[in-house]
């Protein structure tokens, strides 16, 4: 099918812009008179690839990003200086080889700045930001992510339901946390049946192996809890449930965890079954897939505090979250109710709730110094989304943002929270008055809104020093996305680029 005539002058300045700045390939006028719907839809590369996922290197004088290989979907890194002393003139490819020593958009930074931290291919890499001397600090067959500084001299990381870390002057690698979603293997619950019983009665022999037993294992204990240098004891969940969510505060103090209830087989039985008609043998295949709309069970995810320091867990409740036992839909379903004749009853109990784990944050922030933190709570039925804080004094909830909608809470875009630099100030962006738009709420204070209008902000970064905001925004046109700045704490957006079209940064 070919391309219809009056397509091409829109289809030609489009392809010969993106493939002048990808570096690519190159398409000629002529080649838009051969344009059919079947060599758009096949593959992209005729257009040119773009460059994609941008990010600094720690120089702050080089560019790196990832460009698509003509003819596979692999995508290669690229290394762009931005003078010509550091080798501008070309972008330079790096190599496979490379790509463990070479600066990552996820890594983390101490806080006196010299040192930073990444994961590659599963292993934890230590960065000295002076010299640039790269250091391997694990190496083994687990997966180890998500690096972070507690202090200035301390790298963690997690490996599955467990945090690690190093001490980078001595070099010990010690446990923070290891979670289990399994029964504690010293927590004996079993009732003693007829024979066990008749036999501690009757052989004093017996009970007295029994009580030398116990008394051996809860000195053994004693002396390990005593011990500084002993690794902390596994925190044991029991078998019926999974872990969620696992956050470890940046003082290695707290941590919040969140669990479900592990699903019975009746539930995992009831999911939906798809047939794969293109396979590699000519056969169909069925693939498991999500349960019908209208039949899963809701999701309600138990929160925890966890104190590393005393080994204690306290259940975070979220019966007092602004609204929790409220029903939005109550008016349409007693109407509804109604019209069949019937009397509508309201649920008066807790709705379910779950960590919104679509951030790059997991849903959980912490302040740089572990004293607050702020988490992202959805409803099940998506007409609530909480921010709350955690009270460590009486180990509870705290509602420091509610948003409630009758049709839809968004959870695909505007969820972005964090604290500021001061360790006091929570910022996000709500649609509370119908957009989105960003605002501050400084430690036990009031919200207050810093952006207004007819536009949405999106995409916030936070500069270091906490003065600035930038931010994205369809200001000057719904259609048209330029970059902004706002300077804290009383400033008004500032446009930083006038290029039209979505632009990003």
């Amino acid at each position: 099918m070919k391309v219809p005539a009056h397509w091409k002058n829109a289809l030609l300045p489009i392809a010969l812009l993106m493939a002048s700045t990808s570096g690519s390939s190159t398409l000629l006028a002529a080649d838009a008179e051969d344009l059919t719907l079947e060599k758009i839809m096949a593959d992209p590369d005729w257009i040119g690839n773009a460059p994609e996922s941008p990010f600094w290197g720690v120089d702050s004088e080089t560019v790196y990003y990832r460009q698509k290989l003509p003819g596979t979907a692999e995508r290669a890194l690229y290394r762009q200086a931005l003078s010509a002393e550091k080798g501008g003139d070309q972008p330079i490819r790096i190599s496979d080889d490379q790509l463990q020593n070479t600066d990552t958009a996820n890594k983390v930074h101490s806080p006196d700045g010299k040192l930073g931290a990444y994961a590659y291919g599963g292993d934890i890499f230590l960065k000295e930001h002076d010299s640039g001397e790269i250091r391997q600090l694990t190496r083994s067959h687990e997966q180890e992510s998500s690096p972070m500084f507690i202090g200035n001299n301390r790298v963690a990381w997690r490996v599955a339901n467990s945090f690690r870390a190093i001490d980078l002057e001595s070099g010990l690698i010690m446990d923070l946390l290891d979670v289990r979603a399994e029964e504690d293997p010293d927590d004996d619950k079993s009732e003693n049946g007829y024979v066990d019983t008749q036999q501690e009665r009757l052989f004093d022999y017996v009970r007295k192996q029994e009580a030398d037993r116990k008394q051996a294992k809860s000195r053994e204990q004693e002396k390990l809890d005593a011990a500084s240098y002993d690794a902390p004891r596994p925190w044991y969940l029991g078998s019926k449930v999974n872990i969620n969510s696992l956050k470890l505060s940046p003082n290695g103090r707290w941590a919040i965890l969140g669990t479900v209830p592990k699903l019975s087989a009746a539930e995992e039985a009831r999911r939906d079954s798809m047939p794969r008609f293109v396979t590699d043998d000519g056969y169909v295949e069925a693939a498991d897939v999500r349960a019908l709309v209208g039949t899963r069970q809701p999701v309600n995810e138990s929160l925890y505090l966890l104190d590393l320091d005393s080994h204690e867990k306290f259940e975070l409740a979220t019966d007092n979250l602004t609204d929790i036992k409220k029903d939005p839909m109550y008016l349409f379903r007693k109407k509804a109710a109604q019209a069949k004749g019937e009397r509508y009853k309201a649920d008066n109990q807790p709705r379910p709730v779950a960590i919104f784990q679509w951030n790059a944050n997991g849903g959980i922030e912490w302040s740089d110094d572990g004293s607050r933190v702020a988490i992202m709570l959805y409803s099940d039925d998506n007409k609530d989304r909480w921010i709350a804080g955690v009270d460590f004094d009486d180990k509870e909830l705290t509602t420091l943002h509610h948003q409630q909608d009758e049709a839809w809470i968004n959870d695909w875009r505007y969820n972005d929270f964090g604290f500021l630099p001061d360790n006091e100030t929570l910022w996000y962006l709500s649609e509370e008055d119908g957009f989105s738009h960003l605002y501050l709420k400084p430690g036990n204070g009031r919200d207050r809104q810093l952006t207004r209008g007819r536009f949405t902000v999106s995409d916030v970064t936070v500069s270091e020093d906490g003065n600035t905001l930038y931010f994205k925004a369809n200001q000057k046109h719904p259609g048209i996305y330029e970059i902004y700045r706002l300077a804290l704490p009383d400033g008004k957006p500032e446009a930083l680029t006038n290029l039209g079209g979505v632009n990003d940064y």
